[in-house]
């Protein structure tokens, strides 16, 4: 859903190009600069020499920056023998949009711009999709959010972890963020009513089947639950939350044995800020009335 871009290094070593080519990307408007090659930031940067030192120090300040929030790292593979141009076209369909020097002189597809020449419509995502309530086409949403973050949070006061359509859901969540490497927890925050008898002890169980291999293994889950009488705020709405942005799912993450169509949407860059600040804070809101934890080791 969120799809990534690749650019020449060369391509915005003018401040006017890189802004605006910058300002374009980020997680919550759908579009992220994947790194590519691996030293990417290091090129840029290597191309700069031709400025002045205070406008040099300028770029290097925004590409810092913008690492938090909109440039991951590719993990696509680079052949150095030949050119970036040559290599971004052999490896086109990893990429949504690649944009290139403006001193480019063939043709080529419309997934391909040149700097000078790309406009609004080159930058055009949807912000919303129509998906069926499958394991699939509730995960592979957020699959470039989950490789990226250390920590999420899911917000769905009908989530119910003893159903194995929530675990289900739950376990390819999982398995998408690992393959990052760096992923930690997950909070998941349910309405009061939802909480089975054994506070979700079978549901522990469950997820270890379904997972494969060592999915789990330094994983931990923490379940919060909350009586919405104690908040002032309204929760019925559900979210896949990281640092970086975030989902609104208008069905939740249960996936269902007759899937039907539902929709996802990217969250905006000021609601997910405000909604990061509840439910990935190290502070427990005064809502959550209970919580408890599956580690697996």
């Amino acid at each position: 859903m969120i799809k990534k871009f690749a650019i020449e290094p060369t391509a915005i070593t003018r401040w006017n190009d890189f802004r605006y080519v910058m300002e374009k990307l980020g997680f919550s408007e759908g579009r992220v600069l994947a790194t590519y090659p691996k030293g990417w930031i290091r090129s840029v940067i290597d191309n700069l020499d031709g400025l002045g030192e205070i406008e040099r120090k300028k770029f290097i300040e925004k590409l810092r920056l913008y690492k938090e929030d909109r440039i991951i790292s590719s993990a696509i593979s680079f052949q150095p023998e030949i050119s970036w141009q040559r290599n971004a076209c052999a490896n086109l369909s990893e990429f949504h949009r690649v944009i290139l020097d403006a001193g480019a002189d063939q043709s080529f597809p419309t997934e391909i711009g040149k700097v000078n020449e790309i406009d609004e419509a080159f930058f055009d995502v949807p912000r919303e999709i129509c998906c069926l309530n499958t394991v699939d086409g509730l995960t592979f949403p957020a699959e470039l959010l989950l490789n990226q973050a250390a920590e999420v949070a899911l917000v769905d006061p009908y989530f119910k972890p003893d159903i194995k359509g929530c675990l289900l859901v739950l376990a390819k969540f999982a398995e998408l963020a690992r393959s990052g490497k760096r992923f930690e927890r997950f909070y998941i925050y349910i309405h009061s009513d939802s909480v089975p008898k054994d506070r979700g002890c079978s549901g522990a169980a469950q997820i270890e089947r379904l997972c494969q291999g060592e999915t789990l293994k330094g994983l931990t889950f923490v379940f919060r639950v909350i009586d919405p009488s104690l908040s002032e705020n309204a929760f019925h709405a559900r979210y896949l939350l990281t640092k970086h942005g975030g989902l609104r799912y208008d069905k939740g993450f249960r996936a269902a044995v007759d899937p039907e169509m539902v929709d996802i949407s990217i969250l905006d860059r000021r609601i997910h800020s405000l909604l990061v600040k509840s439910y990935l804070s190290a502070q427990v809101m005064p809502s959550v009335v209970d919580t408890w934890s599956w580690h697996f080791r």
